[in-house]
């Protein structure tokens, strides 16, 4: 489960690197599974805001790291065939 798992953390965010270590340490998951986003502290985002500094960034990295395999539909849209990160339960 370890090599299938992120941990996200925001590095404007006092402690929230360490505390991404130290949770990742203690789950025994790869140092290269952290992923640091800068993205507002607030409690609610416009979807405009989350695809933004969230969903963009994240499919970038996912693509960067060959955390995911895709491809493109007829229409061009890119559909994701197959990953190494678990969706969440």
């Amino acid at each position: 489960m370890a090599s299938t798992t992120i941990v996200i953390y925001n590095p404007d965010a006092a402690d929230s690197a360490n505390l991404a270590r130290f949770y990742a340490a203690q789950r025994h998951i790869p140092n290269d599974h952290l992923v640091g986003l800068k993205c507002s502290p607030d409690e609610e985002i416009s979807r405009q805001e989350y695809d933004e500094t969230t969903a963009e960034p994240l499919r970038k990295i996912f693509a960067e790291r060959s955390w995911w395999r895709t491809y493109q539909d007829g229409g061009g849209k890119q559909i994701v065939d197959s990953g190494k990160i678990s969706s969440p339960r």
